[in-house]
């Protein structure tokens, strides 16, 4: 029998932090899009079964709908 044991302690206070939202009727925070090269980038993260669990996906999408809300924020 074997077993595989991964430590994170090293690094772990150097990883960036997130916040995960779910949309509010497609209406996003400000700070959920940022500027790209063909228009605004959004990172979304995708939850998927994984060989040890489940595992999360980050993945990003260039948004080129979106409308500036006049109270923040854009609506996607």
């Amino acid at each position: 029998m074997g077993a595989t044991a991964y430590s994170l302690t090293a690094y772990q206070e150097q990883l960036p932090q997130v916040e995960l939202i779910k949309p509010d009727r497609g209406r996003l925070p400000p700070e959920c899009l940022t500027d790209g090269p063909d228009g605004k980038i959004m990172n979304t993260v995708e939850r998927q079964e994984g060989p040890w669990g489940q595992r999360y996906v980050i993945k990003q999408l260039t948004v080129y709908a979106y409308q500036e809300l006049p109270e923040g924020g854009f609506f996607v």
